[in-house]
């Protein structure tokens, strides 16, 4: 080894090394680039893929989260935000096998896990449901009252023939999240289903003055008072559902077929027709049955033909 040269008590390294030693720290720093690399890129598409979920534009979304699983694929949040796009575009198998995948990859992850309970809870089979049951008890072992958990535990229960512990679990559920529409929809149903219409009624009236802006609590109070055959209390809900939320179609049909039933079928087809007029497509022929099934087919064949040329 050449000798080093020394000035006073400082020591200079000879180029040779200083060369050998730049090579190996620009082999460490690249290295550890190559490292953080695959979790930057993970982390940039999950974030563009929330985005985009929550625009509304699911297909670029799921791209996205394929994107963050490719660059980082034993990470368990691209699984999980991935499984929640292949529902909303109607797709349960991707879902299922997204939510298993970031279950396996993170055992600990709560809302996987609950949401793939979820998805088990609409089996048929005794054995799923069972499965079902014991991943949510795991989940609120760990997390005591976890309104979730606590909503798919009692559909698991009521599924399997425990409708008195389906209802505590729903009652426990509300009055930890009183605003979850979903929950207080079940524990509704549950109430109707033991021929308790008052406690439905309270139930829905409720959860009508705690979502103002909402049709969807009027629709099911609405449907409590059709089936009851009060049909005056009905129509007062239908018309708030529509006044509440002018665009929800379902207000609208629902509100046509009640007025129709009763003959009044000027006003029905008035509603049939603001139903078709909005972009949702699933109505979009609504005005155009009306006239048909009401005998007037030489009207009808222009809508149609509107309709299809949409």
């Amino acid at each position: 080894m050449a000798p080093q040269m020394q000035t006073g008590s400082e020591t200079t390294v000879q180029p040779s090394k200083l060369n050998r030693l730049s090579l190996v720290l620009l082999a460490a720093m690249a290295l550890t680039g190559c490292s953080r690399a695959p979790a930057e890129k993970s982390a940039q598409f999950l974030q563009s893929g929330k985005t985009n979920f929550q625009k509304g534009d699911f297909q670029r979304a799921i791209l996205d989260f394929r994107n963050a699983i490719q660059a980082t694929p034993q990470e368990a949040e691209p699984h999980y935000q991935l499984a929640l796009a292949c529902l909303e575009v109607g797709d349960p198998q991707c879902a299922v096998k997204e939510l298993q995948a970031a279950t396996q990859r993170n055992p600990k992850h709560l809302d996987a896990r609950v949401k793939l309970a979820h998805m088990m809870a609409s089996g048929k089979t005794k054995e799923v449901l069972q499965g079902a049951e014991s991943i949510l008890r795991g989940v609120l072992a760990e997390v005591p009252g976890d309104p979730q958990a606590l909503h798919a535990l009692a559909l698991v229960e009521l599924k399997l023939g425990n409708a008195g512990d389906a209802e505590s679990r729903l009652r426990e559920a509300l009055e930890k999240a009183p605003r979850n529409l979903r929950i207080a929809f079940n524990l509704a149903r549950l109430k109707l289903r033991g021929n308790d219409v008052p406690g439905a009624e309270t139930i829905l009236e409720k959860a009508a003055v705690d979502h103002p802006k909402s049709a969807a609590p009027r629709l099911a109070l609405a449907e409590v008072y059709a089936v009851t055959g009060r049909m005056p209390d009905a129509e007062r809900e239908l018309r708030k559902a529509v006044e509440t939320d002018a665009r929800d179609g379902r207000a609208l049909i629902r509100l046509a077929e009640l007025l129709n039933g009763q003959k009044r079928v000027d006003e029905a087809g008035q509603l049939y027709a603001r139903a078709s007029a909005l972009p949702d497509a699933q109505f979009k022929a609504a005005y155009a049955n009306f006239l048909f099934w009401s005998g007037k087919r030489d009207q009808a064949i222009p809508e149609y033909e509107k309709f299809y040329r949409e």
